[in-house]
């Protein structure tokens, strides 16, 4: 019995602080960074919203007007929630903090939302700037090559 009741505490206590360890603390954080974005109606937008300009106009200002002072709030979190770690945990912190903002729900609306199907167009007018760009480059470096000369 007493070994029950020592397991048993034991298993509490790690749960107790699993709860308030930086893992869990990193989670929260990313969360309440992702319900800040979220109320400004940024992970509404799709392919067709961004075209309309109207629609951008008034998540925009929202944005520049709600999102600042909500950020803000949660930063300062993140700042108290950094304040006494060590160097390497402060770096762990921040590494847990980037891979938990891709696992949340706002990550995963706008993934949601790449057209995908699109992405071989899309490389195809890259290649073809880059392309223009080493012309124009080569152009340039041959006629001050021929104004040396002379």
């Amino acid at each position: 019995m007493k070994y029950l009741l020592f397991a048993g505490s034991l298993i509490l206590f790690a749960l107790l602080m699993g709860c308030n360890s930086p893992e869990s603390k990193v989670e929260k954080r990313a969360d309440e960074i992702c319900e800040c974005v979220k109320e400004t109606g940024i992970t509404d937008l799709d392919v067709f919203s961004l075209q309309d300009r109207s629609e951008m106009r008034a998540v925009e200002q929202k944005t520049q007007k709600v999102l600042p002072r909500k950020l803000l709030k949660v930063f300062r979190k993140i700042e108290q929630d950094l304040d006494y770690l060590s160097l390497e945990k402060k770096k762990r912190y921040t590494r847990e903090l980037m891979k938990a903002l891709v696992d949340t729900e706002c990550m995963d609306e706008t993934l949601n939302k790449i057209p995908y199907s699109l992405l071989g167009l899309g490389l195809d007018k890259m290649e073809e700037q880059i392309n223009q760009q080493g012309r124009s480059r080569r152009a340039t470096e041959r006629e001050a090559e021929e104004e040396a000369v002379y």
